[in-house]
């Protein structure tokens, strides 16, 4: 599994906010803030930019290192049921704290996302 980290970068004089992507063995890149519509989550708008570049699978799950960066994880297991809608409920339900979180730290855009999970799950 491949993971790209991401991370803040605030305006200087001369530059305007950045986030900039990177993982590990390949090049880094870096977007602006201004770039993107206010829905998107730059940090996962600057991951999946760098994903579509390499060709990588999209990104499963996404969160906050204790540094304040964020990681981006993605890839399939081989080794899984899709029939087997269980795990992905239980794994769905797992990520729910720590989607709260996110959605209290990082304002709004990655609450309507929470919320359309929590409507798939019954948890509404």
């Amino acid at each position: 599994m491949k993971a790209i980290q991401t991370r803040y970068l605030g305006h200087t004089a001369t530059l305007p906010i950045r986030i900039k992507a990177w993982a590990e063995g390949v090049g880094s890149l870096t977007i602006t803030r201004d770039d993107l519509p206010d829905h998107l989550d730059p940090h996962r708008a600057a991951a999946v930019a760098l994903c579509r570049r390499h060709d990588w699978a999209p990104i499963l799950a996404s969160g906050t290192l204790p540094n304040g960066d964020q990681a981006h994880v993605f890839g399939f297991d081989i080794d899984a049921d899709p029939a087997d809608s269980g795990d992905v409920s239980e794994a769905a339900r797992a990520c729910i704290a720590d989607l709260r979180h996110y959605v209290a730290t990082h304002g709004p855009g990655p609450d309507v996302r929470l919320e359309a999970l929590l409507r798939a799950l019954g948890d509404a």
